[in-house]
């Protein structure tokens, strides 16, 4: 009786659009660092990174 091979690779199926997130990436005072969604609005990152910064005052 012969014996059957194994199976070395078993079938997969990818369904959808693979995800690809981009983000801004800023570097703030004291080497903190701030990423975000590249979808974020430009006021919104603004509003963010002064308030961020008013908080380390030399």
């Amino acid at each position: 009786m012969k014996s059957r091979p194994t199976t070395a690779f078993v079938p997969a199926l990818v369904k959808g659009e693979p995800r690809c997130e981009t983000a801004i990436t800023i570097e703030l005072t004291g080497g903190r660092v701030l990423r975000l969604p590249a979808t974020i609005a430009a006021e919104r990152l603004a509003d963010l990174v002064q308030a961020l910064e008013a908080r380390v005052s030399p």
